[in-house]
């Protein structure tokens, strides 16, 4: 505020001099200032002070509020909020606070853990909506997944997305990040997919750059290669060509009729085929599993001799019926008072009856006990070798041996399907046989038939990608991998190989008179005992299966698949005679009677004369069948003489 003066009139004189003139006038205010501005006086409060209404200054008295207006107006365990000192707490839940410097400190409480600001859960976790955006809740915890275990694959990096652990390709890198990220282009197969083959800095599927399978056949690349396959239905080579798969009519009898037999993968019958009965003999197909049975039915007035042959009842003893050994031809043995092949050995065994004995011997190559079993020893072809070897001098010696000289300058060897094969070793090429070069290619056309063009140089793809499995070998076979089986393995469909366990798949497997039964070979007559009771059961070698064949032990007669008869054995030792019916008969019309032993003997003839008959033939050590002979001439003989002295009378 300011208050103006008038001047007097001493006008014009310096401010100084003017000064001390006005306070001889004027007497100032207290704390007042003045200005001289022309003829007026103009009084001024300094700031902070302001003017009364006696026109004096006086300092502004400012009002204080009610309440704060500082933290420094609060306690320190308050804060100046609103001009009001409170409690500044503002923590989360499950949260504690305390003041320190009218500051709130807030922590979570005890067992719990989290932003204390915003809200403190329990230690651990449930779901992964209890944790951090970026953590998963992992067996009760809080954890970066990246850390616990990294889902993603080669060339790619983990990153957390909604509390999931997500991969993505590395700058420059492409490809499915969960198993492998390429680098845009290639420079080995390595920076392509399994499916793939690194071609002019490019992945690209080798069965459509170059395919190398016949034209039916099927392309499909593994571990960065091309192979071949056959497709479903069709055989061969498929690098050379695939035919189709004749399928056969049957592979086991069980497929056939039950009249019929599984031959030659045909359904056909097997008496018309295997002629196994010889005239008179009928044969009869039995429909017995897993092989077929036949049997020889001998007609009225014969009976079997084995071999599937019958003679008449007459010829039984000499054929047939026994006693002993020494009844029995040289090649036969009396069982049972049948003369019967005496033969019982083992598998891959040979046997010979010798003196009505039987001996057992291992056929060559083979060795161990002929009558239980005869183990292989050494081998007998290659196949008995595994691919590297050969054999030679029945043993299996490498086809690469140090004293052959098979392969050319800087070429080296390797056996496979027993076999040298003569190879340039990877970066040259060449006739193997002769000389390897230095030389690069471009593609397989430019390599030999057993490498292919890697990375711009000839080498095996067993050596570098090999798709086989442990148990299976790889070779190369026009620039592709095959998986070969060693022997005693087979394929397990796939790239490897599995033990066959020397379990036979085919009755062709099996030695003689072994069929293929449940993965072994056994006797098929032993195992499903087709035949009737006093029949004899035989295997034919017939193929794809064996046949069996029943038939009645020689001096029985009837039904061998069901039971034979023993024929009743006619003693013409004992003067008896088989009439053309086969009846054994002491026939009184030719005046011949059965003394008290049971002898057919001439009714005239006394026992004596008889007995004394007797004794001679044991004496000239007649057959039994000659001294009936001479018996029944001397009948006659008496009979004619008879006749003869009654016509004279």
């Amino acid at each position: 505020m300011r208050t103006r003066y008038r001047l007097p009139k001493q006008a014009g004189l310096y401010p100084k001099q003017m000064r001390q003139s006005l306070r001889k006038f004027v007497t100032l205010p207290q704390h007042s200032s003045f200005t001289v501005p022309v003829r007026t006086m103009i009084c001024t409060c300094p700031e902070g002070w302001v003017p009364n209404d006696n026109g004096e200054c006086h300092a502004v008295v400012v009002p204080i509020p009610p309440g704060c207006t500082s933290d420094n107006d609060c306690p320190t365990n308050e804060a100046c909020i609103n001009r009001l000192c409170r409690n500044p707490c503002d923590c989360g839940t499950h949260a504690a606070c305390f003041v320190q410097n009218h500051r709130p400190i807030c922590s979570c409480e005890t067992g719990f853990e989290g932003n204390p600001n915003i809200a403190c859960h329990t230690v651990g976790c449930r779901i992964d909506s209890e944790c951090e955006s970026g953590k998963a809740c992992i067996n009760g915890n809080c954890i970066n997944p990246c850390l616990v275990k990294d889902p993603c694959g080669i060339n790619a990096e983990c990153y957390v997305y909604q509390n999931r652990a997500e991969c993505r390709c590395l700058s420059g890198y492409r490809g499915n990040p969960l198993e492998r990220c390429r680098v845009v282009g290639c420079t080995s197969n390595s920076d392509c997919p399994n499916d793939r083959q690194c071609i002019n800095a490019q992945c690209i599927n080798p069965c459509l750059y170059d395919n190398p399978c016949s034209p039916r056949a099927e392309c499909r690349v593994q571990n960065h290669m091309s192979l071949c396959r056959c497709p479903p239905g069709y055989i061969g080579n498929p690098y050379v060509d695939c035919r189709k798969e004749i399928k056969p009519e049957c592979r086991e009898d069980s497929e056939c009729p039950s009249r019929l037999a599984c031959i030659n993968k045909k359904c056909q019958d097997p008496c018309a085929i295997l002629e196994p009965c010889h005239t008179p003999a009928e044969c009869q197909v039995v429909g017995s599993v897993p092989v077929r049975t036949m049997i020889c039915v001998c007609p009225p007035g014969y009976i079997s001799s084995g071999s599937g042959t019958c003679n008449p009842v007459t010829a039984v003893k000499e054929f047939g019926a026994c006693v002993n050994d020494d009844d029995c031809p040289e090649n036969k043995a009396c069982f049972n008072a049948i003369c019967k092949d005496p033969c019982k050995c083992g598998p891959f065994a040979d046997c010979r009856v010798k003196n009505h004995k039987p001996v057992c011997t291992c056929k060559q190559g083979y060795d161990g006990n002929p009558e239980i079993e005869c183990t292989r020893v050494g081998c007998r072809r290659d196949d008995d070798c595994s691919g590297q070897h050969s054999c030679i001098n029945k043993q299996c010696a490498p086809v690469c041996a140090a004293d052959r000289s098979t392969c050319g300058e800087k070429a080296t060897c390797y056996g496979a399907n027993h076999r040298a094969i003569c190879e340039c070793p990877p970066g040259l090429i060449g006739n193997p046989k002769i000389s390897c070069i230095l030389v690069g290619c471009r593609s397989d056309s430019e390599c030999p038939g057993n490498r292919a063009c890697i990375n711009n140089k000839c080498e095996s793809p067993c050596a570098s990608a090999n798709p086989c499995d442990a148990s299976a070998e790889c070779v190369v076979f026009n620039h592709a991998v095959e998986c070969t089986c060693p022997p005693g393995t087979v394929s397990d469909g796939k790239m490897g190989c599995m033990t066959r366990d020397e379990k036979c798949t085919k009755d062709s497997e099996c030695p003689s008179q072994f069929a293929c039964i449940g993965g072994k070979c056994v006797n098929p007559c032993k195992t499903t005992e087709p035949c009737g009771v006093n029949a004899d059961c035989r295997v034919l070698n017939t193929e794809p299966v064996r046949t069996m064949i029943c038939e009645c032990l020689p001096g029985y007669q009837g039904n061998a698949a069901v039971q034979c008869d023993r024929m009743p054995t006619c003693r013409t030792d004992l003067g008896y005679e088989i009439t053309p019916d086969g009846e054994c008969v002491c026939s009184e019309e030719k005046g011949l009677k059965i003394d008290e032993n049971g002898n057919c003997v001439p009714a005239i003839t006394s026992q004596f004369a008889y007995h004394e008959e007797k004794e001679k033939q044991k004496n000239l050590h007649l057959t039994s069948k000659s001294a009936v002979y001479l018996m029944v001439c001397k009948l006659r003989s008496t009979l004619t003489n008879k006749d003869s002295r009654e016509s004279s009378t």
